[in-house]
């Protein structure tokens, strides 16, 4: 069974049973962290703390090709979203974004490093100090904040869960010390978790998935909520030995694209280096009618791939942007790299789909 996301097993229990200690080692330049449940609460308790240390509501900056979900917290908060378009390539045009805001005042700015490609954060520190406004760089596409990369952000916000067999974990990490807020541990959700882990092991059937568009504004209240201790430390010993995970996923992804790269009708959405931990493997197909094709014969057997994201319902108000996201959601098919997938069988999955007469 090929399955879009690692889940539990044998090799996790070291993780979990760790003697390691518990404290995450931080990248230089950084004073503490905070654990939240999500990413999007980590980057939501940020936006919380910087309006109530204004005193009033705050205006943040964020690309519009934005998973909409990670708003919803931010939409039951003080926070006006202003939305930002970015080049073909997934890069940023400070230029176009400065015309865009019309020396209207930011005080959070929000840099992506989209699907592990961690790239353009020294330029948009400089953007920020400009603007005046605090730099959050969103990694949550990213393995780990301890792989060898230069962090220039105020804050980093992080999602193990998405790269790691683990309950949905936040990390938000500072370069100067957080608050002291109090929180509350949430331990419901660690055992329905692993009630769920136990039931996929024992249910064989395949996830499926449907071709759509979605486009999303739902608003939740936030609220502090930490994950319990198993779990961060869980989390610890996962990211402080990302390294033979972060390996197989550059080896899965070396073996996709060269089947996949020579294939007409799409093309990668965008290079990374060879030093990236790909996250998930996006080809931009030539027209939106090719990629629903293809993603019904990918997805046929096996789940092999998937669209992303949801969006936010408030990109009408910028058509430009709205068109430029709508066009990436439509066209472009991503596919899973992550380290648990049995590199044989998943490559067979691959070979039948792409051999089919149709493809």
């Amino acid at each position: 069974m090929i399955r879009p996301v690692p889940r539990l097993g044998r090799r996790d229990i070291s993780h979990w049973f760790s003697s390691e200690s518990t404290q995450l080692k931080l990248p230089a330049g950084y004073s503490s962290y905070r654990w939240h449940s999500s990413g999007a609460a980590a980057l939501a308790a940020i936006c919380a703390w910087t309006a109530a240390q204004k005193g009033r509501p705050v205006t943040v900056l964020i690309p519009g090709y934005f998973c909409s979900q990670s708003l919803r917290y931010l939409r039951a908060l003080p926070v006006r979203m202003v939305f930002y378009a970015l080049t073909e390539k997934l890069t940023l045009d400070y230029e176009e974004i400065r015309r865009q805001m019309n020396d209207e005042a930011i005080d959070l700015f929000v840099h992506v490093h989209y699907f592990g490609r961690i790239a353009g954060q020294q330029q948009s520190r400089a953007f920020a100090d400009e603007l005046g406004a605090v730099l959050i760089e969103d990694c949550a596409h990213v393995i780990s904040p301890l792989i060898e990369r230069e962090w220039v952000g105020d804050y980093l916000v992080f999602a193990p869960h998405k790269h790691f067999p683990l309950p949905k974990v936040g990390l938000a990490i500072s370069r100067l010390p957080f608050d002291e807020q109090s929180s509350k541990p949430d331990r419901g959700y660690f055992a329905g978790w692993l009630l769920r882990q136990g039931l996929r092991h024992l249910i064989s059937a395949a996830p499926t998935t449907v071709w759509c568009q979605q486009w999303m504004d739902t608003a939740s209240d936030y609220e502090n909520v930490s994950p319990p201790k198993r779990v961060t430390r869980a989390t610890v010993s996962y990211l402080t030995n990302s390294e033979s995970a972060g390996t197989s996923r550059r080896m899965n992804a070396g073996y996709l694209l060269a089947k996949l790269e020579s294939i007409p009708g799409w093309s990668r959405l965008f290079s990374a280096d060879e030093t990236s931990i790909p996250y998930l493997v996006g080809m931009l197909c030539d027209t939106p009618a090719l990629a629903e094709h293809r993603f019904g014969i990918l997805n046929r057997r096996a789940c092999l791939v998937m669209q992303w994201p949801d969006l936010p319902l408030e990109l009408a108000s910028t058509p430009r942007i709205e068109a430029q996201c709508a066009d990436w959601l439509d066209r472009t098919l991503f596919f899973f790299v992550h380290q648990q997938l049995d590199l044989a069988c998943w490559m067979a999955e691959i070979d039948n789909a792409i051999q089919s007469e149709k493809f």
